[in-house]
Parts: structure tokens; C-alpha cells; sequence
């Protein structure tokens, strides 16, 4: 009988394990600026989403690519992965923006010439 019992709790051992920790899900977070940020805030802001649990930056900072150089140097100092985003749903008639740039609707049609019909985002000029 001891040694069923024991084959048994070795099974039942093995199959258990060690207790797993639960999946981590990425998260991720969006923010625009800098505005008139310092280094040494974004540097803090940046590590404070990283202590938050955040574990990527999604990032939109205009059209300067010299921004998106700064910011991501601190983003990725903090650990987290770094995504410049640029809106081009409400940039109709900026000549720094090339029209295959900007989004596509299910149709098919660009925003470039064929804005979305919803006024109060300002994506039609008024």
C-alpha cells in the first residue's frame, strides 16, 4: 500500500509542478508631446509607465523626426518599445505628407482625397 501511495504522489508531483506565475499581458500606452518636457521629466514619465507595468510607448509627437529621435532615446532607456505614430486622418493638405501616407477605408479609398465624414474630428475641411 506505501508503495501505490507513493507512486501515486509522485505522479500527482510531477504533474502538479512548481506553481506557475500568471501570463503577463503586453500593454501598452499612447502619448502625445512633448510639449515643452524637459529631458529629465520625460526620462522620470517615461520610467514611471515602466514601473506601472507598461511595456511599450506608442507615440505621437508631429512631424519632426528630431522629436521622435529625443523621445525615443528615453523611451527606450526606460525598457520600453518605442512607436512613432503619426495621425494622418486629420493632416489633409500638409505638403510634408506624401498621400500614399495617409489611412485607407474599407473601400478602399484613401483619407487622403476621400476624408472620413465626421466633423467634429476636423477630418473635413470646414
Amino acid at each position: 500500500m506505501d508503495i501505490i501511495f507513493a507512486i501515486a504522489l509522485s505522479i500527482l508531483t510531477v504533474m502538479g509542478g512548481a506553481p506557475r506565475e500568471p501570463a503577463k499581458i503586453h500593454c501598452s500606452a499612447w502619448q502625445s508631446g512633448p510639449g515643452t518636457a524637459t529631458d529629465q521629466e520625460l526620462e522620470a514619465r517615461f520610467a514611471d509607465l515602466k514601473k506601472k507595468g507598461v511595456d511599450s510607448l506608442l507615440y505621437s509627437g508631429g512631424h519632426d523626426p528630431e522629436t521622435y529621435r529625443r523621445v525615443g532615446r528615453f523611451a527606450k532607456a526606460a525598457g520600453l518599445e518605442f512607436q512613432a505614430w503619426i495621425a494622418t486622418l486629420i493632416q489633409q493638405g500638409d505638403p510634408k505628407l506624401k498621400p500614399e501616407w495617409y489611412a485607407v477605408n474599407g473601400l478602399g479609398q484613401s483619407a487622403y482625397d476621400k476624408p472620413a465624414d465626421v466633423r467634429i474630428f476636423g477630418w473635413r475641411k470646414r
